[in-house]
């Protein structure tokens, strides 16, 4: 059987085929710049991967309604509604439409970033008309969360994890207990820490004074929430690297911000420790950051006392074929 998978990266999408479990090819293609792209995208895969005749395609992400369902058949209606941000905007939106472009004979759409259910007692808001709710790279805590328990030798249906996405766009903070979410942060929506283009958390009441005073869109407060603020905002720059640099010549607002920053995340991960009530049987770190020695060193020294944050590899795209050949076995 022949799978074709689309994971959707931080900065890629990457497109891979498998005969079986084997992956025979994969390559990397950037992000449309918008929806119209999506038959050129489409195009530029078949033929940097010699045509397209999958038996199942499957991709990850996008926004989508709240879902419990780890896997959705995907077709022309919801994948337009994707595309056109029906249920929210988010640059993974694309990939379903670039899928069914290349005309897998059965389409899939795993572990949308809507996809898990908070218990109760972590869905209540102080607002009646406000609930929490997943958004979130889910599919990569969970693939995480699984990775430490196997290098660890526990099971993760036994065993309570929590798991830090990294990344120049999302960092979240997950807790897994006996092989199920406990919590998650929203970062799409403003929870958690302060991150290289989102704002995390903030004081509500300035943020409506803001709103509300005529001087900013609506599209320029969303902004102010994930795209053009975290350090980016403070510091015109999203790279940490560059942000050291910074740090290094002198610039003591530079240096405030990225301790902040590395601060926010620490927060996160004690937050999560206390709602496992403290028995935490190990820490791990996935994202594109989870590789930077320097900001994994900080974090150690804010958070080793629960457990050694580890960084994690995890393989996306030979899960998402494992998922696509379950399905059909099934």
């Amino acid at each position: 059987m022949k799978v074709l998978t689309l994971f959707p990266a931080e900065n890629t999408i990457e497109a891979s085929v498998f005969d079986g479990k084997s992956k025979i090819s994969s390559a990397n293609f950037a992000y449309p710049e918008c929806s119209c792209e999506t038959g050129s995208i489409a195009e530029k895969i078949a033929l940097q991967m010699g045509g397209m005749s999958a038996d199942v395609g499957i991709t990850c992400y996008s926004m989508t309604p709240q879902t419990c369902n780890k896997t959705t058949i995907l077709d022309n209606e919801l994948s337009s509604k994707i595309a056109c941000d029906a249920f929210g905007h988010e640059k993974t939106n694309i990939c379903p439409q670039i899928l069914l472009s290349l005309a897998p004979k059965k389409a899939m759409l795993a572990c949308p970033l809507t996809y898990g259910e908070l218990p109760p007692v972590a869905v209540f808001s102080g607002v009646p008309q406000i609930q929490r709710r997943i958004v979130a790279r889910t599919f990569e805590h969970l693939l995480g969360a699984k990775e430490l328990c196997r290098i660890t030798g526990k099971e993760y249906e036994q065993s309570n994890v929590i798991s830090i996405y990294l990344s120049s766009d999302e960092i979240s903070a997950c807790a897994h207990e006996k092989g199920g979410i406990l919590d998650i942060e929203d970062s799409y929506d403003g929870e958690g820490a302060m991150t290289p283009t989102r704002s995390g958390f903030f004081g509500q009441r300035c943020v409506y004074k803001m709103a509300f005073s005529g001087k900013y869109t609506k599209e320029q407060m969303l902004e102010k929430v994930r795209g053009k603020s975290g350090i980016l905002g403070h510091l015109g720059t999203s790279d940490l690297n560059e942000v050291r640099k910074m740090v290094k010549s002198g610039n003591k607002k530079a240096e405030n911000v990225y301790k902040a920053f590395v601060y926010g995340v620490a927060k996160s991960i004690g937050k999560m420790a206390a709602s496992l009530k403290g028995k935490v049987d190990g820490i791990g770190l996935i994202g594109s950051l989870s590789t930077d020695g320097e900001l994994v060193a900080e974090l150690k020294n804010y958070v080793d006392y629960i457990k050694n944050p580890v960084p994690l590899v995890v393989d996306p795209s030979s899960a998402l074929m494992e998922m696509a050949i379950a399905h059909k076995e099934n």
